[in-house]
């Protein structure tokens, strides 16, 4: 399938990481990059998932979902660096929640 998209370009809205709306709008980006994914339209996929990172979130969860999907996308395009860099920055903040939880049951 070709990696074309005419819908709405996502990556000139000037978001701010504290409303509602805007994490409403995170999801569905990186929704429709996973759609797209699915579709094999790699590119596309990336791009939305790199303007997700891009604008940021104070939502852990959103860094979960879609470091590890632009991870395999990064590896479908066949850029094993890139996919690298992308799981290792989805295991940084697992390995921040497990110490906080540890540090809560001790003390």
């Amino acid at each position: 399938m070709a990696d074309t998209w005419n819908h709405v370009d996502y990556t000139c809205i000037n978001m701010n990481p504290h409303g509602p709306r805007k994490e409403a709008l995170r999801l569905e980006l990186a929704l429709e990059g996973e759609r797209l994914c699915q579709a094999m339209a790699w590119n596309t996929g990336a791009a939305l998932f790199e303007t997700v990172l891009r604008e940021g979130t104070d939502d852990l969860r959103m860094y979960y979902a879609t470091y590890p999907q632009l991870g395999v996308t990064d590896y479908n395009r066949q850029d094993n660096g890139e996919a690298l860099k992308c799981h290792m920055q989805d295991i940084t903040p697992a390995r921040y929640v497990v110490h906080l939880s540890m540090w809560n049951t001790v003390y």
